[in-house]
């Protein structure tokens, strides 16, 4: 694996995504279908339209998410298979790191729906002299990180749950000689490891990121995604292959070959493609999965409706 002169990027894909159960039991997370686009997309086609070198690691139903990046991607990224039992974050970076020249990597979780630019996390890197810079939001709760005269300390959330200072939004650049703190073990992560070790070492810096930024890992992130996309709250990197509608009070989004009437849909709709929704039934800020039907004067809201039952996502 070589580089093109630009740092390599890894996408994390390879996690179980329990929390989406039982969504995730047959599709894998990175392969939730946004707005018809699956969500690795969103995270791998900026990285792909700047050139970047591309390795996404798969594990659980990795079959089934090749299948789905070769649907969406032609090429331009390369799949690293770490079999049915995932390495941890710190053993697909030290996997990565040992097949490449780059003397930065760039790491993005594959779940991150962000307009974060890679480059930019780049340059403030290089610009921080750090080994690690990771991109993170100022929040006012649950916070990992905090700034103190210019030192970045780790909070321990199990006794300071509702701290204020900065959350890391899964998306960090590594310099080779973090790299080489990477330990041998596996499954390893990074926070335990790497980003503790450069914490103590102050050589760990941060990006501010005042854009958007989510973690699409429970059912509610998932829905709460889906309408920002609706709302224009973040763009699309793809075009869409469905149609965002205007209703009474909102958007809603109608997925090729699904079968629906504009009345049956309110603010927040979300009917993917090939699904069907009954006459006389109501859809409001719910998404219909792929394929399925909501029976004729079904009310849908607040929810993922899934092989014929809802599933709440409040």
């Amino acid at each position: 694996m070589q580089t093109r002169g630009m740092a390599t990027a890894v996408v994390l894909a390879a996690g179980r995504g329990t929390r989406l159960l039982p969504l995730t039991g047959e599709v894998p997370k990175p392969a939730l279908p946004l707005l018809d686009v699956p969500l690795i997309v969103y995270a791998l086609a900026p990285l792909m339209e700047i050139g970047m070198r591309v390795v996404v690691n798969v594990s659980h139903l990795g079959r089934e998410l090749r299948s789905v990046l070769a649907g969406w991607a032609d090429g331009g990224y390369e799949v690293l298979d770490e079999g049915p039992e995932p390495w941890g974050t710190a053993g697909t970076v030290a996997a990565v790191g040992a097949r490449i020249d780059d003397d930065v990597l760039l790491v993005r979780n594959s779940d991150l729906l962000s307009d974060v630019a890679a480059m930019e996390l780049l340059a403030a890197h290089e610009r921080s002299g750090a080994l690690a810079t990771l991109a993170v939001a100022e929040v006012t709760s649950g916070a990992d990180l905090v700034e103190v005269d210019g030192r970045i300390a780790f909070i321990d959330r199990r006794h300071d749950p509702g701290r204020a200072g900065l959350l890391y939004i899964g998306m960090c650049a590594l310099s080779r000689a973090a790299l080489d703190l990477v330990p041998d073990a596996r499954p390893a992560g990074l926070a335990e490891t790497v980003f503790r070790t450069l914490v103590e070492r102050n050589a760990l810096a941060v990006h501010k990121h005042h854009g958007y930024a989510a973690d699409v890992g429970t059912p509610g992130r998932y829905l709460g995604a889906c309408v920002d996309i609706i709302d224009g709250r973040i763009g699309v990197p793809v075009v869409l292959p469905g149609t965002i509608v205007d209703t009474e009070g909102g958007r809603a989004y109608i997925g090729p070959r699904a079968i629906v009437g504009t009345d049956s849909l309110g603010p927040g709709a979300v009917i993917c493609a090939g699904a069907t929704v009954g006459a006389g039934a109501c859809v409001q800020r719910a998404l219909v999965w792929p394929g399925d039907e909501v029976p004729g004067g079904t009310s849908v809201e607040n929810a993922i409706w899934y092989r014929g039952a809802s599933i709440p996502a409040t």
